[in-house]
C-alpha cells in the first residue's frame, strides 16, 4: 500500500474513534446555548435572539450552577457574582423568552431531565 493511502487510512480511522467515543459518552453531556446581552442587541426582530449565532456551550449533565457560572465567565468575562442565568421556553407564537432564573445549587440537570438548552446570561 502507498505511503499516502496508509496515512489517510489512519487518519480515516482515528476520525472514526473519536465520533464513535463523542457518540457513546454524548448521553453524559449537556448541550447549551447561551443568549448575552450583546446577542439581544444585534437582533431585531420579533424572536429576541437568533438562537444560531448565541454561544454554544457543552457541559457535564452533573454540573452545578456555580460550576456553569464559572464557565460562562471564562468564555465571556463576566465576573460569576455579576451573572444571573435564566432558563428560556418557547412559546406559542414561536419565540423564546426567559422564563425564570434559575437558583439551584443542585445540579444544571435535576432528576436526568434537560433544563431548557437555551439559556439567558443577564449581565
Amino acid at each position: 500500500i502507498p505511503q499516502h493511502l496508509k496515512m489517510r487510512f489512519d487518519f480515516e480511522e482515528e476520525e472514526e474513534e473519536k465520533k464513535r467515543k463523542q457518540r457513546q459518552e454524548a448521553h453524559l453531556k449537556l448541550s447549551l446555548r447561551v443568549a448575552t446581552e450583546k446577542h439581544l442587541q444585534e437582533h431585531h426582530v420579533a424572536e429576541l435572539v437568533d438562537w444560531t449565532k448565541a454561544l454554544h456551550l457543552t457541559i457535564p449533565k452533573t454540573a452545578k450552577l456555580s460550576e456553569l457560572k464559572t464557565v460562562l465567565q471564562e468564555t465571556t468575562g463576566v465576573p460569576a457574582v455579576k451573572q444571573g442565568v435564566w432558563t428560556c421556553c418557547a412559546r406559542t407564537n414561536n419565540t423564546t423568552r426567559p422564563e425564570a432564573p434559575v437558583t439551584d445549587e443542585r445540579g444544571i440537570c435535576t432528576d436526568g431531565t434537560f433544563l431548557d438548552t437555551k439559556i439567558y446570561l443577564q449581565e
